[in-house]
């Protein structure tokens, strides 16, 4: 996403409205612009704006992990990660 002059304004005023930094500001801006129902973010200096801002729902995402451990990079578990060797 490129960050045009007019995001970079709003995000400012948004900032300075919400205290939040540039950047997260910028992100918030970004959710409003593409109409995101809902902004997932681990961030707290975002989802501290969660009822602040009107347009966009902040919430932070749920953390679901595979039922027997984590994937590798090529899709397959690893023993060391489930701790049973895996078929």
């Amino acid at each position: 996403m490129e960050i045009t002059q007019s995001l970079a304004e709003d995000a400012a005023e948004l900032a300075i409205e919400h205290q939040l930094t540039g950047a997260d500001a910028c992100i918030v801006t970004a959710a409003l612009r593409y109409e995101c129902p809902v902004l997932y973010t681990w961030d707290d200096g975002i989802l501290k704006v969660d009822d602040e801002v009107v347009g966009v729902q902040v919430q932070r995402p749920m953390r679901i992990l595979p039922p027997q451990g984590e994937l590798n990079f090529d899709g397959e578990q690893n023993e060391a990660q489930t701790g049973s060797p895996v078929a």
